[in-house]
């Protein structure tokens, strides 16, 4: 039997999260306090962690060299144009975060203190700084972060907190917070007079596809993230499926079909048909979710289970768990029954 070093709740095995506390059962409180404080203000390291989806890099590679194209097209009278898009969208940011402070709740310490440790739960296992965190009324699931290089923050929407349990939460905002990580937000900041520009030209179908590219593995990479986070398959699964059936998803969806390995002919074409869009289909997701849990990469990637740290011996008179030590950081087990989970390996160990 182990026990929670920050509540002293006992424990059989480890789970994403504390079920009392919120936070992580084997590292304290105070230690993620001291490494979040060490991190703030510093530049974010974006490949400190390795995950990330395959072609994500190339696709932005792809969407960059466009931006220069249409900019040498456009000439240099629309150079100015351009970098006044580049600014009022930098100002937009700053505008939509002090509306924020006003209009919305902060999450703090004070208010909606689950989400808070949540936070700084995901923001120590993706070695970020904890950014600032707002809750607004809103009845529809979603979450969004807006920022520019170390600059940002991440909203989410009422109806997230209320209907989420707090290990699908994690998974939310490790989620948002893996657009931080790989500055998918500084790049959306960056190429926006690029988009914007050419949508008056020749250019603009190809513009929309190659951005939707990028755009949909820049979600899979954000879910990798997510799941990084939340340490929790079952948790990031139903998550994910809520976005699509609502609350009520574990008593009414049979979800043995969505764990199915099966590459059918309508499989391979809603793969390709997904581009036309921002984001991955749901189902698509939650089976790369599955395939990346499976993977070297995402044990790796767990570095807080494995990292030997000596200062780590008792806290507050509870015996502390040592770190999670089954290879490493262990396999999660898949909350689905097919066996798609063993096609982690041969998809994420091409990985670059």
């Amino acid at each position: 039997m182990s026990y929670c070093v920050n509540c002293g709740t006992a424990y059989a095995k480890p789970s994403g999260i504390c079920p009392t506390c919120y936070l992580d059962q084997s590292i304290p409180e105070e230690i993620m306090d001291f490494e979040l404080s060490k991190r703030r203000g510093r530049p974010i390291e974006p490949h400190d962690i390795d995950f990330g989806y395959p072609g994500e890099k190339a696709a932005l590679t792809l969407a960059i060299g466009l931006s220069l194209v249409i900019a040498a097209v456009l000439g240099a009278i629309s150079w100015g144009l351009f970098f006044a898009i580049l600014v009022l969208s930098l100002v937009h940011i700053r505008l939509r975060h002090l509306q924020l402070k006003k209009n919305a709740i902060p999450v703090s310490e004070r208010s909606f203190r689950t989400i808070y440790r949540l936070a700084k739960v995901a923001a120590y296992r993706l070695k970020l700084p904890l950014p600032d965190i707002y809750v607004i009324q809103d009845h529809s699931y979603n979450a969004y972060t807006s920022g520019f290089f170390g600059y940002g923050f991440l909203v989410l929407n009422s109806a997230l907190v209320q209907d989420f349990q707090p290990s699908e939460l994690l998974f939310v905002i490790g989620h948002e917070l893996g657009h931080m990580k790989r500055y998918h937000t500084t790049w959306l900041t960056l190429l926006e007079p690029a988009r914007a520009g050419g949508a008056r030209f020749f250019l603009a179908p190809l513009m929309h596809i190659i951005f939707n590219v990028w755009s949909v593995k820049a979600e899979y990479t954000a879910d990798q993230a997510g799941l990084i986070a939340s340490n929790d398959l079952h948790a990031a699964s139903t998550a994910l499926l809520k976005l699509a059936g609502g609350s009520q998803v574990e008593k009414e969806v049979d979800f043995s079909p969505i764990g199915s390995n099966e590459e059918s002919g309508t499989e391979i074409v809603s793969g390709l048909i997904e581009y036309l869009g921002t984001h991955p289909f749901i189902q698509n997701r939650v089976k790369h979710l599955i395939a990346f849990a499976s993977s070297s990469q995402f044990r790796s990637a767990r570095w807080w289970t494995f990292e030997p740290n000596e200062s780590l011996t008792k806290v507050r008179g509870y015996p502390l768990s040592k770190p999670h030590s089954s290879g490493r950081g262990g396999e999660l087990p898949n909350p689905f029954q097919g066996d798609f989970s063993k096609q982690g390996e041969n998809v994420y160990e091409k990985m670059d």
